[in-house]
């Protein structure tokens, strides 16, 4: 683990950032070190005695001027008792919400976007809003005073309602591990401060649009053909479709089968695949190889190792939307045109979509649902057909044997 010497600053912090160095210490200051998190955007103060470290606070919130201060009392306290937890006690709200943002940041069962997410609205809006706040303030009149009301002025009611829900949870969370004498957002509700009920964003995307998405489509590459493909055939989510390995996908029995792990629900999903999607993902499967590719995932990434990252994955949808919808745009899509123009059973739509529901009922019913989900994606991407659908997969798949084509012959002739 890499160690630099700095004197302690704010600035002298900063410039590390970009380095690699992950543990700092101060030759004016023996017993102090700092440790960055691994987005170093973020670090740890310890003070160190007899190889024993013991953790301080973190940085920003824990300021470099703030650490020189309580230093003297900290050590004196050691020397004392060598027990004695240093731990800044939480008195503001941005104490709790740091705590919070470190443990989000190693929680293994949250997604990168969910976690980037959190995140943001704790840079962007907690912290600048109520980070100074004593937690004896945090009152309902103080969050509405100094983040609600004001936040609802320039931001949707979904997002306040999004913002307000990290910082109880971030609060239940400290209270549930016993950092908190007392929670003081027990019992507080978005309702509490607005109660204009949210609505649910329309789709950008309409059945009247989906030619023109597959027209585009076919000047597209082949990873966004897919990606929209599979998007817009199954109404999975983006990160579940980017997860996607070609182990869980059968070509022959012709069924998509998404780990628990990958799912939004935490519940394993099953697939079937029509004989149009089958097609479509031979001819695709048949493209990575041809190009050497013979990897685990659907969309590889930089390096193979890893796939398509969240955010190359949009902007590949932007380019091809013009940035008119997003991803989760063709989950609404499917589900507009399964419902209105093709009069397929709610029930059926949603299993496709895999909204949560009953874990005994999802175990007993998913094979019921098998025979139904194939029917009606089989209506469904036939529709899509009329649409464009039909004549990019051919346009692929003579792209396809054209190529195998010309590699035979190649062979042969050599």
């Amino acid at each position: 683990m890499k160690t630099t010497v700095i004197a302690f600053s704010e600035a002298n912090i900063k410039a590390q950032q970009t380095g690699a160095a992950i543990t700092l210490r101060d030759p004016g200051y023996k017993a102090l070190r700092f440790r960055f998190h691994q987005s170093r955007v973020s670090g740890s103060w310890f003070v160190v005695r007899s190889d024993v470290w013991y953790f301080l606070g973190h940085w920003p919130l824990l300021t470099v001027k703030a650490v020189k201060k309580v230093l003297p009392e900290k050590l004196a306290a050691l020397a004392i008792n060598k027990s004695v937890s240093l731990r800044e006690t939480f008195d503001t709200v941005a104490d709790v919400l740091g705590w919070y943002t470190t443990r989000i940041s190693k929680d293994a069962h949250r997604s990168r976007e969910r976690k980037a997410s959190i995140q943001s609205a704790i840079k962007c809006h907690l912290l600048p809003r109520l980070g100074a706040l004593p937690l004896k303030g945090l009152t309902r009149q103080a969050l509405d005073d100094m983040l609600i009301w004001p936040l609802q002025e320039t931001h949707s009611l979904a997002t306040v309602k999004a913002v307000l829900s990290v910082l109880k949870q971030a609060f239940k969370q400290a209270d549930k591990v016993g950092r908190l004498d007392v929670n003081p957002l027990a019992g507080v509700v978005f309702t509490d401060f607005i109660a204009v009920p949210l609505k649910e964003k329309d789709g950008r995307l309409l059945a009247t649009d989906i030619e023109t998405v597959f027209n585009g489509l076919l000047d597209c590459d082949r990873v966004t053909q897919c990606l929209v493909v599979m998007l817009l055939g199954h109404g999975t989510r983006i990160t579940e479709t980017l997860a996607a390995k070609w182990s869980n996908i059968d070509l022959v029995d012709g069924y998509w089968r998404l780990p628990m792990a990958d799912t939004k629900t935490s519940e394993w999903h099953k697939l079937p695949l029509t004989v149009a999607m089958t097609a479509f993902l031979t001819a695709y499967r048949d493209t990575q190889k041809r190009k050497g590719y013979r990897g685990v995932f659907v969309f590889p990434g930089h390096g193979h190792a890893k796939p398509l990252s969240y955010s190359s994955a949009r902007k590949l949808i932007q380019k091809v939307s013009v940035s008119q919808w997003s991803a989760h745009d063709c989950r609404k899509a499917l589900k507009t045109i399964c419902t209105e123009a093709l009069s397929i059973n709610d029930a059926v739509s949603e299993r496709i979509l895999n909204h949560a529901m009953d874990r005994t009922r999802k175990a007993y019913d998913q094979a019921l649902y098998d025979v139904p989900m194939l029917n009606a994606l089989t209506t469904y991407h036939t529709w899509l057909d009329t649409r464009g659908f039909e004549r990019l997969r051919a346009e692929t798949e003579t792209r396809s044997s054209r190529s195998i084509e010309h590699n035979n012959t190649s062979a042969r002739a050599a």
